[in-house]
């Protein structure tokens, strides 16, 4: 997921009508909040805090952001298999 569907996923979980309110119940500014909307990402500290929100896997979130930020085709490859990997290790711990 990027970092606007886990804003958007936490204004339905949160139950906030806007994003101002979103960032007042995260107690983040709102310009904090537009730049996650604009294309900034979360930090591994928001990420773990919005995972506990949403009540997912930290390190989906921690793993999803640095996805996002890659800067080359490399890197994001990189991600994507880790990402892979954490799901194949996900999956067969739950299953």
């Amino acid at each position: 997921m990027k970092t606007t569907d886990y804003v958007d996923a936490l204004r339905v979980k949160l139950q906030c009508r806007s994003d101002y309110e979103l960032s007042k119940r995260l107690g983040i500014a709102s310009n904090v909040l537009q730049r996650y909307r604009k294309g900034g990402t979360f930090d591994n500290t928001m990420a773990a805090r919005v995972a506990a929100l949403l009540d997912i896997e930290p390190l989906e979130v921690i793993g999803d952001m640095e996805l996002e930020r890659a800067k080359s085709d490399a890197a994001r490859e990189q991600w994507t298999k880790i990402m892979q990997r954490f799901s194949r290790i996900a999956a067969a711990a739950t299953g």
